[in-house]
């Protein structure tokens, strides 16, 4: 059984574009408050609370993205799952989807191109464009889920249109907010993917520089026990040379004055 670690972020770019994402929703959830403000603060309980769940689920958000958990992938799966329920929250609770949601959808997908192989991020990346596509029709059918509406209310010039002219406005802004989206889905898939596979090259060539190293100390090792070994061998073939011609020398030398 693998062992689960968490372990920050492997890009701080990557974190710090998150940061940088997550701080524009908290200024666009302040902005929703104030505009919002006599409507919020009327409701009755538990609906005033709704604004501080947006905030907090936003936050939460941004917390955990600070370690990733390695090792277990059901314990990714029920991370990456437990992200998109707290960007539903602050969608469902805080309204004006089309601003905030897609944000959070993107901050999801950078955490699962972190986690998962290719076929788990282009799972989460369908999941958030259908979620996207969910909002925009819950937006554009005017459905409250908790009394508070989820899209952006229409400029006053749209409203002095016929009703179908109109509808034929939301419809093209609606699919044209998809189109972007999916394109924004796409082009942050291939980036991460970019950037993941040259931080696995870069290992891979650091990996093979070492084996390399090793490789080389080793043969480098082997050439000089090789040099050692000749020259023994040398020292020893010249002194048994030497020894010898020493010990026959006084036998011949014996054997002529005896003739």
């Amino acid at each position: 059984m693998a062992k689960l670690l968490w372990k920050k972020p492997p890009f701080r770019l990557l974190l710090y574009l998150e940061w940088a994402l997550l701080g524009f929703v908290f200024l666009a959830s302040f902005a929703l408050l104030w505009h919002f403000r006599p409507h919020y603060f009327n409701l009755a309980f538990p609906s005033k609370y709704y604004w501080g769940l947006t905030i907090s689920s936003i936050a939460i958000l941004g917390v955990i993205g600070l370690r990733l958990p390695y090792g277990s992938r059901a314990i990714q799966i029920l991370y990456i799952g437990s992200s998109f329920g707290l960007s539903w929250i602050a969608v469902l609770l805080g309204g004006r989807g089309g601003r905030i949601f897609p944000i959070l959808l993107i901050v999801v997908v950078i955490r699962a191109c972190l986690l998962f192989p290719w076929k788990g991020r282009i799972f989460v990346a369908i999941f958030s464009y259908i979620s996207f596509l969910a909002v925009q029709v819950i937006s554009f059918l005017n459905i409250r889920p908790f009394g508070i509406p989820l899209g952006r209310p229409s400029p006053r010039l749209f409203h002095r249109l016929p009703s179908a002219e109109f509808k034929n406005i939301l419809i093209g802004l609606t699919i044209n907010s998809a189109l972007w989206f999916g394109f924004v889905l796409v082009f942050v898939l291939l980036l991460v993917g970019a950037v993941l596979a040259e931080h696995e090259s870069q290992k891979k060539l650091a990996l093979a520089n070492h084996r390399l190293r090793q490789y080389a100390l080793k043969i480098e090792n082997q050439a000089t026990l090789q040099e050692r070994n000749r020259i023994a061998r040398e020292i020893h073939d010249s002194v048994g040379h030497s020894l010898t011609a020493q010990s026959i020398q006084p036998v011949s030398y014996t054997h002529l004055r005896a003739h």
